[in-house]
């Protein structure tokens, strides 16, 4: 009962953030904005992605279709958390990336309403949104569709609240924010769910053609900090990410070490192991415990590096966290190590059906769940992911190193 009264506040609360926000907007782009129910003819198009980072990587091919279906004038517009904003540096499709957080844990509900506040005021007042896209199918607990309401586009098109049960629980009301409600209850695959929102605007499904993009120079920055870290030329470099956003979905060290011993004997592979500033110390034990030709290289707040050095790898293995969907989103084979249970619900939000590599991949997950744990694993460590053994990891790694090599050849 007080969780939907204080959601029922906070849907309020947005609703009056809204009325505020739209006294801001200059009164020239209130009088040229109509209903507008189709990109050709909109100057300027708002996709809000504030979510994490696979989230926002899923979406890069929705932004390319995006763009080819507007004018050659109009503009393309992303909402994305502020960590992430870097990722979209350089991308063709999008004019300009704007940090938004909306997570709870950053100052609970009420700092968060006000971030949105300071958001909508500065961007009502800057730039006459026609149409706004929330690509999110299940729950939008970053304040996803609070972005379109209050930006002031005309239309707004988005999933129903009743998409999923946890969508109805948790984002009830949310419908009368959107002038396009798309129904669509089948489950999918997060990229493809970005991809169907089109239909909303009477576009048909278009095929997944775009991914990330990298530079000569990002990959030239790679290599050399490769040989920089391993102090010589690699040959065929292998990326371990070892990190998660939960202990549950971290496979042991112990595992990873034996996969990358595995690829230097059998391959000849180069390892690097990276992740973020806070997992360095777990990186860099792995490496040394790997061996001399392992390094571990721990990136900054620039994820365009990040990108650069997955984009010379020849294959990623991975838990289940961001970087792998960069990898996919790059084309590099992925070996994905995921705590989910082989035989668990396919529909559920942590399962690989909807939410694993795209792509050249090959996903490997305990058979069953381990007790107590049932259809999910909920442990608060790692549990059911270390019933999964690096045997089969390693003949994975193999089966798509033996691709990768023969596609691309060595290096």
């Amino acid at each position: 009962m007080l969780k939907e009264v204080a959601r029922a506040l906070e849907n309020a609360s947005v609703e009056l953030i809204a009325r505020l926000v739209a006294l801001r907007r200059p009164y020239r782009f209130r009088r040229a904005m109509g209903a507008c129910t189709s990109l050709d003819n909109s100057r300027t198009v708002l996709v809000a992605r504030p979510e994490n980072l696979g989230d926002l990587v899923l979406a890069v091919p929705l932004l390319f279709a995006i763009r080819e279906a507007m004018a050659p004038e109009g503009k393309l517009i992303v909402v994305a958390a502020p960590r992430f904003v870097s990722l979209l540096n350089g991308c063709p499709a999008v004019a300009e990336t704007i940090g938004f957080d909306g997570s709870k844990g950053s100052g609970g509900r009420i700092a968060r309403l006000l971030r949105l506040l300071s958001f909508g005021w500065k961007i009502g007042g800057t730039c006459g949104i026609g149409v706004a896209i929330v690509p999110r199918w299940d729950v939008d607990d970053h304040f996803a569709t609070a972005v379109a309401y209050v930006c002031g586009a005309e239309t707004r098109i988005g999933y129903s609240e009743v998409s999923t049960d946890s969508r109805r629980l948790h984002n009830r009301g949310i419908d009368r924010w959107f002038t396009i409600v798309v129904r669509d209850e089948a489950p999918a695959h997060e990229l493809m769910k970005c991809m169907h929102i089109l239909r909303g605007l009477g576009i048909d499904d278009k095929p997944v053609a775009r991914g990330l993009w990298v530079s000569d120079r990002e990959a030239q920055g790679a290599r050399q900090a490769v040989c920089n870290a391993l102090g010589r030329e690699p040959l065929r470099i292998v990326a371990i990410v070892p990190g998660a956003s939960h202990p549950r979905k971290i496979w042991p060290a112990a595992s990873f070490v034996h996969v990358g011993r595995g690829l230097i004997s059998r391959v000849a592979a180069s390892i690097i192991v990276i992740g973020s500033p806070g997992e360095a110390s777990l990186c860099r034990q792995i490496a040394e415990d790997i061996g001399p030709s392992a390094a571990s290289i721990v990136g900054d707040e620039d994820l365009r590096s990040l990108v650069g050095l997955i984009s010379i790898c020849c294959l990623v293995i991975s838990n289940d966290t961001g970087p792998k969907h960069i990898a996919a989103a790059l084309g590099i084979p992925v070996v994905e190590v995921n705590a989910y249970p082989l035989d668990g619900d396919a529909a559920c939000q942590s399962s690989p059906t909807r939410f694993g590599a795209w792509g050249t991949t090959e996903i490997v997950q305990p058979p069953h769940a381990l007790p107590p744990c049932q259809r999910d694993c909920t442990a608060p460590d790692a549990h059911c992911i270390t019933r999964v053994r690096p045997e089969r990891v390693l003949a994975a790694s193999l089966r798509l190193m033996g691709k990768s090599i023969k596609d691309r050849g060595p290096g």
